[in-house]
């Protein structure tokens, strides 16, 4: 899984996701969740890992990992444009609308932080 995620073997990924190939388990791993959280950070596969992140349940993740990931996703808004990763994205508008859609599945899942993924959107 990290090694497909890593390397960037997304129609492998995409499928096995859809067919639930993988143990729901196996996203609740934090070696799992920071390699798709630095994936994102860094800017690349932007769109690919934010589809992976919209299929799996992340409402069984930590706070201090939800809490990451709003981070990131908060940068896109904050970020300067000469410095926003989301730039890097080959679908901008597509990359804000996962996010949103993330953000919200975040915001019911946990009430803690319903008010910031409301303020981001």
């Amino acid at each position: 899984m990290i090694y497909s995620i890593d390397h960037g073997n997304q129609h492998f990924l995409r499928n096995a996701l859809m067919m639930a190939a993988f143990d729901k388990m196996l996203f609740r791993e934090e070696q799992v969740i920071i390699e798709l959280l630095t994936i994102l950070k860094r800017g690349y596969s932007t769109n690919f890992i934010l589809n992976v992140l919209s299929l799996i349940d992340i409402s069984v993740w930590k706070n201090k990992q939800l809490k990451s990931l709003i981070e990131i996703i908060n940068n896109y808004v904050d970020d300067k444009y000469n410095k926003n990763t989301l730039l890097l994205s080959p679908n901008p508008m597509m990359s804000i609308a996962l996010a949103c859609e993330l953000l919200n599945k975040i915001a019911e899942a946990r009430r803690k932080f319903d008010r910031e993924c409301y303020q981001i959107q």
